[in-house]
């Protein structure tokens, strides 16, 4: 009967939005997604500039229909409408939020850097976007990035482990010694993470026995990561194994060539080409 009341009173003014939002309640309590969105995309249709029901529609898509890509579309348009509606920080703040969450989810990490600074900007007490951005831009290398949000994270939230564990690995990958205390702070045997910096501890302290096994350990695993390889290339130089350290420096080389580390890259592709031309003098 209240569907029907509701139908009726679109009919009567199809602008006027509490008879969708009376709709889309009861399709919600009956578990019928589909039905629920394509009404709030009946009262889209007639108001294109009205950003709850687009951000609604962002949110619907997602959490109850599992489709990014027109969740995606939703909150593009809220972004795109921003420029010329009034509406509520909020909105805005989270769609860009949300758009970066999407593509993070779909491996498009430097696409979602864009978003999730963006997010960040329109409101730097959000320290979830923060701390999506540090994430995003250490899962491409933008070493630039992810060093000043996991910096900002730190400042506002100094436990966090997840932030110590991307300023270890980046400040060992660059050489810096600023990784002692941020890879002493996260490394653990009980996680992937906690396991990578306990070996790179383990390396800068020389402890290479065990260092070593953790990391070849790791590289069977996880070939398209640098810092497990710098630790080996150190390792082996240690031992006089000239082979074995030429490998790991060729793999820590490429590996970071791959990911845009082009200064790195020759860093360590030059320490390699020491170890031929030491052989072709013998």
């Amino acid at each position: 009967l209240a569907l029907d009341y509701a139908e009726k009173a679109i009919i009567n003014e199809e602008e006027f939005a509490p008879p969708y939002n009376i709709i889309y309640r009861i399709k919600m309590s009956r578990g019928e997604f589909q039905e629920a969105a394509d009404i709030m995309e009946r009262y889209y249709a007639v108001n294109p500039e009205d950003p709850h029901t687009l951000y609604l529609l962002g949110v619907h898509y997602f959490r109850y229909l599992n489709d990014a890509e027109r969740s995606f579309d939703s909150f593009q348009k809220v972004i795109f409408i921003s420029e010329t509606v009034a509406m509520p920080s909020y909105y805005l703040e989270n769609s860009y939020y949300n758009c970066g969450y999407i593509l993070f989810s779909g491996n498009q990490f430097q696409e979602s850097l864009f978003y999730f600074k963006k997010s960040f900007q329109l409101n730097e007490s959000n320290l979830t976007a923060a701390y999506m951005t540090a994430v995003a831009a250490m899962n491409y290398y933008n070493l630039k990035d992810a060093e000043k949000y996991a910096r900002i994270v730190l400042a506002r939230s100094p436990g966090d482990r997840n932030m110590h564990y991307i300023l270890g690995r980046l400040y060992y990958i660059q050489g810096n010694r600023s990784a002692f205390e941020h890879l002493a702070a996260v490394m653990s045997t009980d996680s992937f993470e906690g396991l990578l910096a306990f070996a790179l501890y383990a390396e800068l302290t020389g402890d290479d026995a065990r260092s070593e096994k953790i990391l070849q350990a790791i590289v069977k695993h996880r070939n398209d990561m640098i810092s497990p390889y710098i630790g080996l290339s150190r390792i082996k130089m240690r031992q006089g194994d000239d082979q074995g350290a030429y490998s790991a420096l060729i793999a820590a080389g490429t590996n970071s060539f791959r990911s845009g580390l082009f200064e790195i890259a020759g860093r360590y592709f030059y320490r390699a080409l020491q170890y031929v031309e030491e052989d072709n003098k013998d």
